[in-house]
């Protein structure tokens, strides 16, 4: 796996301690939570998808087209995003469990980086039951572990972050200030699924 040291090190930054996301002030599409169980920091919420459960669970297990609608509005294509410091441009499906997520750091010379990646693997035991959940391979100092888990039951999709830090950062780390970007992040996909399954649908497809 390639490691590069300065983007490592900023993306450390970016994910535990700083954040340029804005202030969302639209009403969120998300019923969201913030709570803690042991030594891990949950993130969930969920979305009514009455009407498109279905289709919503076969999309979250369709990984080789999560490049068609999980980037949207985190890209960097539209003005908001363009000014983000770290832009998710791609999703790429290896088989049979790893998920690249690639990203591109916009903070200014000389620590602009294009093409960097985030490694996820894939918990089959989990994919078994329809359940996506993804552990974070890539290292981020300080943190250690990371999952993002995925699922629709009883006409909700949820979507949920689940992070367990090292002790010495647990009290450097502004949670209402981490807890807002996760959930502008949560909120977004989210809205993403939901837009790209209704545009699916009225294509015919």
């Amino acid at each position: 796996m390639r490691i590069r040291v300065v983007p490592l090190l900023v993306a450390t930054f970016l994910v535990l301690f700083a954040s340029n996301l804005p202030a969302d002030e639209s009403p969120s599409i998300l019923q969201i939570r913030h709570f803690r169980e042991k030594e891990i920091n949950i993130s969930e919420g969920w979305i009514d998808a009455e009407g498109w459960v279905e289709q919503a669970r076969v999309a979250l297990l369709d990984f080789e087209h999560y490049r068609d609608w999980a980037v949207r509005w985190m890209d960097g294509n539209d003005p908001e995003s363009a000014k983000f410091w770290v832009k998710l441009t791609d999703y790429r499906f290896k088989t049979p469990d790893i998920l690249d997520v690639i990203y591109d750091l916009n903070i200014g010379w000389p620590l602009n980086s294009k093409g960097e990646f985030a490694r996820f693997r894939i918990d089959q035991t989990a994919l078994g039951q329809s359940i996506v959940r993804l552990r974070l391979e890539s290292p981020i100092i300080g943190l250690a572990e990371s999952y993002l888990v995925m699922w629709s039951e009883h006409n909700r999709v949820y979507f949920r972050f689940e992070l367990r830090f090292w002790g010495i950062i647990e009290g450097l780390i502004d949670y209402d200030q981490f807890h807002q970007a996760l959930a502008w992040r949560l909120n977004h996909l989210a809205g993403n699924l939901r837009d790209y399954l209704a545009d699916r649908a009225s294509r015919g497809n």
